[in-house]
């Protein structure tokens, strides 16, 4: 069990926001609109992250694991 918990940190740490964004939403079975309705933004704006065309700004992506939290 600790072996698998360190390769979950390990591959979670090496992965982009984007990434990890579209791994909650597909666990979560989340549509582009559902996560954006949750997050407050555009679909567009989850989609440009998701295929990393736009970054986001730690006070954003702060604001984002809060609401990803509730």
């Amino acid at each position: 069990m600790a072996n698998a918990k360190k390769f979950f940190e390990q591959l979670v740490g090496s992965m982009s926001v984007g990434k990890l964004l579209r791994a909650y939403r597909t666990v979560h079975d989340f549509t582009l609109q559902e996560l954006a309705d949750k997050l407050n933004v555009t679909s567009g704006f989850i989609s440009n992250i998701e295929n990393e065309r736009k970054s986001l700004s730690l006070d954003k992506t702060i604001e984002i694991a809060k609401k990803l939290k509730e």
